[in-house]
């Protein structure tokens, strides 16, 4: 098995070496271990397609092995987001520990955390439902075999996670504001709300007929919740920025004025106007989420 940081004192690094403070000198880098995830994934290829062919029939879901294949090149070629060596500064960046994460059942967006959370530093476990079940297992024992900081917990309710959740020290929640503000009532710990796998969309045009099928298309074999607004212009921007800021937000109009406000009012990270949201859709988590600065002094 392989940790992201496994540590030696090393002599150089007065004045931690006096007080055996870890300080990097045979710290692993995360892009080894991912190559590492990614041979194991390959090496289990038919396997693999063997599930996703089950989840088709069970799930009417289509997943794309090569898709899955990309995210690997995604993670692997970023940049670091870790510093653990002492030996040239006095400030490091590190994982805040035990993650939980919380109702995500694509396995992009699965996989990708698997890949983000190795590239954080952090031991996490995610509590899987029985949607999409093989798939995600599949691809989290895939990690495990490399890395034991990653392991999954199946369950259907929250029930799990709130008898446990003095184990951990954060917990990522995946939905909308609504639904996260009724699962944070029992939770004691800190938490991280992320509102993906949601695209908000306004429309005063109905012209667009076959970019609405394909979004729809596209939403429904990946997993995407698609909330329409076509009522009262103001209005329909006031119900969206009532669940807080977005990841994706699209307006279908031939009105370039109300256009000009929709992208002006509504708080959403991306907000295309007059584009299918989902031609290129990506699964995107911010990484300093998972980690902070610590200071030497």
């Amino acid at each position: 098995m392989y940790r992201v940081g496994r540590w030696r004192t090393d002599e150089r690094c007065s004045p931690l070496r006096c007080i055996g403070v870890p300080c990097g000198g045979d710290f692993m880098d995360s892009s080894n271990i991912i190559d590492k995830i990614k041979n194991e994934f390959l090496n289990n290829k038919d396997k693999i397609l063997e599930i996703i062919d089950l989840e088709k029939k069970n799930w009417d879901y289509d997943i794309d092995f090569d898709k899955l294949l990309g995210i690997f090149d995604k993670y692997e070629n970023k940049e670091s987001v870790i510093n653990n060596d002492f030996k040239n500064t006095k400030e490091f960046v590190s994982g805040i520990g035990r993650v939980a994460f919380i109702n995500q059942t694509n396995p992009y967006s699965i996989l990708s955390m698997i890949l983000i959370s190795i590239r954080t530093d952090n031991d996490v476990v995610f509590f899987l439902k029985d949607k999409l079940l093989a798939i995600n297992t599949i691809l989290v024992e895939i990690a495990r075999k490399v890395s034991d900081r990653i392991s999954h917990i199946n369950s259907n309710t929250y029930e799990d996670f709130y008898s446990t959740q003095e184990k951990y020290d954060c917990v990522v929640y995946f939905g909308n504001k609504f639904e996260y503000l009724d699962f944070s009532r029992r939770v004691t710990i800190k938490s991280i709300f992320e509102n993906s796998n949601e695209i908000y969309v306004f429309i005063d045009d109905r012209s667009f007929k076959d970019e609405f099928m394909a979004m729809d298309k596209f939403a429904y074999y990946n997993d995407i919740n698609i909330r329409y607004y076509s009522e009262d212009f103001e209005n329909s921007i006031k119900k969206i920025n009532d669940f807080g800021v977005l990841k994706n937000a699209a307006i279908y109009t031939k009105d370039r004025q109300k256009a000009f406000e929709f992208l002006q009012k509504v708080k959403a990270e991306n907000v295309y106007v007059n584009t299918n949201p989902c031609k290129n859709y990506e699964f995107d988590f911010d990484e300093s989420k998972l980690v902070f600065m610590k200071k030497m002094c």
